[in-house]
C-alpha cells in the first residue's frame, strides 16, 4: 500500500510544475510526502 502511495505522490510531484498556481495550496499539504518521494527516487537511482 505504501508503494502505491509513493507512486501517486511521485506523479503529483512530477506534474506540480504543469498545474495552475492555485493548486500549490494543495501541494503544500502533501509537501512532506513529496520530499520523501524525491529522496526515495534518488535512492533508487543510486542503488539500481
Amino acid at each position: 500500500m505504501f508503494y502505491y502511495t509513493l507512486i501517486g505522490s511521485m506523479n503529483f510531484f512530477g506534474e506540480i510544475k504543469l498545474v495552475n498556481a492555485s493548486i500549490n495550496n494543495i501541494f503544500k499539504i502533501d509537501k512532506k510526502n513529496a520530499i520523501i518521494v524525491f529522496l526515495f527516487k534518488k535512492y533508487n537511482e543510486i542503488y539500481q
